[in-house]
This record gives C-alpha cells, sequence and structure tokens, in this order.
C-alpha cells in the first residue's frame, strides 16, 4: 500500500511542476506582447464587464 501512495504522490509532483511551467510560459508570452496589445486587452475586458 505504501507503494501505491508513493506514487500517486510522485504523479501529483509531476503535475504541479508541469502546471507551474506551463503557468510562467503564459506570463512569458504576454511579457514578450507590445505594450499597446496588453492595453486593447485591457479595454475590452473592461467593456464586457459592463
Amino acid at each position: 500500500m505504501k507503494v501505491s501512495i508513493a506514487l500517486t504522490l510522485d504523479g501529483l509532483v509531476r503535475a504541479l511542476r508541469w502546471k507551474a511551467h506551463e503557468l510562467a510560459e503564459q506570463v512569458e508570452l504576454r511579457r514578450s506582447e507590445p505594450r499597446h496589445a496588453e492595453q486593447a486587452r485591457e479595454e475590452r475586458d473592461d467593456r464586457s464587464l459592463r
């Protein structure tokens, strides 16, 4: 039984690492966008909230 718990924990750790890498890549891609594109996206979001 301890082996299955260890394998499950290992899978959980791997999944969390994978998710952390995906999130970091998304942040990196957003930073590489031109500044005006980010402002346009914020304005679009503001309009959708009204």
